[in-house]
């Protein structure tokens, strides 16, 4: 566990970083990138995410995947710029270096998305200034009253008429809704979790933790409302014949929490409910080499595992993952150091600006007797 870690300070981005070789032969086609909101782990299974379930059992989905945050805007720094969310206040350089290099390899690079990306302006952090990393923004809600699942449905089907109209080598970034605090719905359809609420009580569930099995399924409904779009996307590429050659990866930004740690919803500690999220991949057909699952993963190792499957690269895991807390517009002030044995809690010392040991706690977020603060981990300022 890392609170018997030995070493005072430690390298706080684990990640290799990636570069571009646009003279190397990559393999397969097109890439498919889903970051699909407020979804955890434990909630992909056969009976509320079949297809999604499914691609996991046959290809790849890795065991033990952690978000480098509790919040939207900081996972998804990390995912895009391969650092830890810590650093996220202080970068400078606008421009995802992830897909700038897909762009000088060929790939068309399509965002379609139902989340706001213009969120804490991470629009132009990710995409560039003048949005120059990327080739194409599909933002269906644009000033149409659409719900989040209706949105996530557009979002499929100008996927399904962009392949139908070109050849071109694309890769498809697409940010999905439906599943974040609200857990939007098709209208008029009969879903299988009951009893289900149909407005979200927030602060009475907050405060009385009442309707939370309501709250809970009707989550899960959204859940199984977007894998259903999934299914027949899968089945588009598969008649297509674009199914083999295709990457798929699907994550989430981060978890969601009943109060299994006494909270609700996300962003406001780090626990497991908040952190674990699934991380599933297809290779296409000719990637022959190994992906390591024996460790952990997260959004900051994500891209360079992606560029290891185009290239047709080993990739592996790593030891150890580091999540910040969620803290509004400001830099995170508590972080977890985290492995497959638990994890360690860090909050900053603003006199030392240095980052402090204040709990330890195993794999089932149970505390663990008090550590002596042995080693110091400095910001990421």
């Amino acid at each position: 566990m890392p609170a018997n870690l030995e070493i005072r300070e430690f390298d706080l981005n684990p990640s290799e970083s990636f570069s571009a070789a646009p003279s190397e032969t990559l393999i397969g086609k097109n890439l498919y990138l889903f970051i699909v909101e407020s979804l955890r782990e434990d909630a992909i299974t056969p009976l509320i995410a079949p297809h999604i379930s499914e691609l996991g059992q046959k290809h790849i989905r890795h065991p033990f995947c952690i978000a480098n945050a509790n919040g939207t805007h900081l996972s998804w720094y990390s995912f895009f710029f391969s650092q830890t969310a810590l650093k996220w206040k202080n970068h400078k350089n606008y421009g995802s270096p992830f897909l700038e290099d897909l762009k000088k390899q060929g790939y068309k690079v399509n965002i379609l998305s139902s989340a706001r990306m213009s969120y804490y302006s991470m629009d132009k952090l990710i995409f560039g200034k003048n949005f120059e990393c990327i080739d194409d923004l599909y933002y269906p809600k644009g000033n149409q009253a659409l719900t989040a699942y209706e949105a996530d449905s557009l979002c499929f089907e100008e996927m399904k008429q962009r392949l139908s109209q070109t050849q071109e080598k694309t890769a498809f970034v697409v940010f999905l809704d439906a599943t974040h605090f609200g857990y939007s719905l098709p209208k008029n359809k009969i879903l299988p979790f009951s009893p289900s609420v149909d407005q979200l009580p927030y602060l009475q569930s907050i405060f009385t933790h009442i309707n939370i099995e309501g709250i809970k399924n009707r989550y899960y409904n959204a859940i199984y409302s977007v894998d259903k779009l999934f299914g027949e996307f899968f089945d588009f590429l598969k008649i297509k014949q674009l199914f083999q050659e295709a990457t798929i990866m699907i994550t989430s930004d981060h978890g969601e929490e009943f109060f299994e740690q006494g909270q609700l919803f996300h962003a406001s500690h780090l626990s497991n409910q908040q952190l674990m999220i699934p991380f599933i991949l297809k290779t296409p057909k000719d990637y022959t080499q190994t992906i390591g699952t024996n460790l952990t993963l997260s959004h900051q190792n994500m891209a360079p595992l992606i560029q290891a499957v185009i290239h047709n690269k080993d990739f592996s895991d790593f030891p150890y993952q580091i999540a910040a807390r969620y803290n509004f517009s400001d830099t995170p002030k508590q972080m977890a150091l985290i492995d497959k044995k638990g994890k360690s809690l860090f909050s900053l010392d603003k006199t030392s600006d240095k980052f402090k040991l204040c709990g330890s706690f195993d794999a089932k977020d149970i505390p663990l007797e008090k550590q002596v603060n042995e080693f110091e981990i400095k910001s990421a300022s």
